[in-house]
């Protein structure tokens, strides 16, 4: 057991290491996302407890509220995610004591989760991986869980109109494949059988759809990224 879980971990960590190389290397949007969220999170409500599902490391909100935000606009941030060595990162990365993280799968947290306690509610990069009756529940839970006024961001990959998520993976393997920088690509098929595995992206229309469907008003498109519109931080409030 022990052996399997050190094997476990090895693999994660190469993962990790090689998303953290393109994230650096500004290759998926990161850094243009990154204003757009600090502008969020400005506007929610002073004091307020957010959440951020899937946050990994959490290198997005160490900098939003280092660089962009000041702490005490926040009065409690809990960072949500699957992976445990992630989140001994994300520690290393806080100083405030308004800050908190939690091992766990994220609809499973969203279950048990206070309902109508979130102003705002993060997640980058991650709801993609859900099939289409996940992402509903998703945003049926995230619903209940913020307040009326609360506000759900989603940064995800984005379909072009008309788009088949078979097209999108063809058109995303070449770009990585044969136009991502030649020092990381060593792990790139690795990442291409990921996307190919596991991704499904939507349109925005589409995103829109569910959210509407578990109650949230129109979305507000904060800016879209990654060769222009493969990504899209999307905004929707709770009334």
């Amino acid at each position: 057991m022990q052996h399997h879980e050190e094997n476990a971990k090895k693999i994660f960590q190469k993962s990790y290491d090689l998303y953290q190389q393109v994230v650096d290397a500004g290759l998926m949007g990161h850094q243009d996302f990154l204003p757009m969220v600090q502008q969020w999170v400005k506007s929610l409500a002073p004091a307020g407890s957010l959440l951020e599902l899937g946050c990994g490391d959490a290198q997005m909100m160490a900098k939003t509220l280092s660089d962009g935000c000041s702490s005490h606009l926040i009065g409690h941030y809990i960072g949500v995610d699957a992976s445990g060595y992630a989140l001994d990162v994300a520690r290393t990365r806080f100083k405030q004591q308004n800050v908190s993280f939690i091992e766990s799968d994220l609809l499973q947290f969203l279950r048990r989760y206070n309902k109508g306690f979130a102003d705002g509610i993060l997640a980058s990069y991650v709801i993609h991986h859900f099939d289409y009756s996940k992402k509903l529940e998703f945003f049926k839970l995230a619903f209940e869980a913020l307040g009326n006024g609360g506000e759900l961001a989603i940064i995800d990959l984005t379909l072009r109109p008309g788009e088949s998520t078979e097209s999108f993976k063809n058109r995303i393997t070449n770009e990585v494949l044969y136009q991502w920088p030649a020092n990381i690509s060593d792990g790139l098929p690795d990442l291409v059988r990921h996307m190919q595995d596991y991704d499904i992206p939507e349109d925005l229309a589409t995103w829109d759809k569910l959210a509407q469907s578990a109650g949230f008003m129109p979305v507000k498109i904060f800016g879209q990224a990654w060769q222009g519109d493969q990504a899209a931080m999307m905004v929707w409030k709770k009334i």
